[in-house]
């Protein structure tokens, strides 16, 4: 099972859900909006209220992974829908050894605490996103708003190409980077570009029937 953090959208939602609420038990067939505008659907792994956290299994395709976890703040979900009809049974809860029990409890607090070191609240919103696309296929991690790859190359705000800088005088890992760099800066970018087309066709018949009212 591969884990992703939620990229960290730059406003938080002033009332956020509460993760004890019933219908986002195990298993749940969900579909979240996050605070970015960006729609998750899977169902509920887990969640731990303390922490602020909700886990959500999403599908894989052409991986031998059977899913993918997705950790995601519970501040930046804007809303959220329950398919009951497609959520699994939270079924029968089997006895657990205190020591297997104590062995999955310090992996997952260890894997969280991982995740959360991936998440940083002061970067910018296109910023973690590109740090979490990095991070998918090259070890990364922030110093402060920079994102360091490899130990070998810098990538400093407003994190394009032109912004990276060789830390090890490998000025050939660094094209490589850049090459990447590259690549996933327009995936996200043409992901927005295809957002906003879509919220301007939702939009576009709503202002048709604007236009076409009269006050008699």
């Amino acid at each position: 099972m591969a884990a992703q953090v939620s990229s960290a959208p730059a406003t938080r939602n002033p009332n956020p859900i509460d993760l004890r609420d019933p219908a986002l038990r195990c298993g749940a067939k969900v579909v979240l909006v996050l605070t970015t505008g960006e729609t998750i659907e899977g169902h509920v792994h887990s969640s731990d209220q303390t922490m602020r956290l909700l886990l959500v299994k999403l599908p894989l395709i052409h991986t031998t992974l059977a899913h993918e976890l997705r950790v995601i703040r519970a501040d930046y979900i804007q809303s959220f829908t329950v398919n009951e009809a497609e959520s699994e049974s939270a079924g029968l809860i089997k006895p657990v050894s205190v020591k297997v029990f104590n062995i999955k409890s310090r992996k997952a607090e260890e894997s969280i605490g991982k995740l959360m070191n991936e998440l940083n609240d002061n970067a910018s919103a296109h910023g973690q996103m590109i740090f979490d696309a990095l991070n998918k296929t090259m070890p990364c991690q922030w110093d402060v708003l920079d994102i360091i790859v490899l130990d070998q190359v810098r990538i400093k705000p407003e994190y394009t190409v032109n912004d990276c800088i060789s830390l090890d005088g490998d000025e050939d890992a660094c094209a490589r980077i850049q090459k990447v760099l590259e690549g996933e800066t327009k995936r996200i970018l043409k992901n927005k570009a295809k957002k906003a087309e879509g919220a301007a066709t939702d939009d576009a018949p709503a202002a048709s029937n604007r236009r076409g009212s009269t006050t008699m």
